[in-house]
């Protein structure tokens, strides 16, 4: 979800393209509720917990890969961005967009 919206440019499009986004995410989160092991992450958290540097690994890029129960499962970036880097993204996104209104909506 993070990905479509730092790509959003404020077009049609890409709006289309969020949208699109949050009802597949959504249908995969409800989704996922119907099935498989409901105690695995309270196991897998407690193994974690037990040895997180052995459980827990980052690749060059930040991306951590979590293992944990025999299983590799994508833990996602770890990065904590100055605020000036943040409102520099901020601010090139506005110029990508056409210098909109300096306010923020999605739909």
């Amino acid at each position: 979800m993070l990905e479509l919206i730092e790509a959003f440019d404020g077009s049609a499009a890409a709006r289309r393209h969020v949208l699109d986004g949050v009802v597949r995410h959504t249908a995969a989160v409800v989704a996922s509720g119907q099935r498989g092991d409901v105690s695995l992450v309270a196991r897998a958290e407690a193994e974690v917990r037990a040895d997180p540097r052995g459980c827990i690994r980052f690749d060059a890029r930040g991306d951590a890969t979590v293992r944990a129960l025999g299983q590799a499962f994508g833990g996602g970036r770890f990065a904590v961005p100055p605020l000036c880097a943040l409102k520099a993204r901020a601010l090139e996104a506005r110029e990508r967009a056409g210098r909109p209104a300096a306010r923020a909506r999605l739909w």
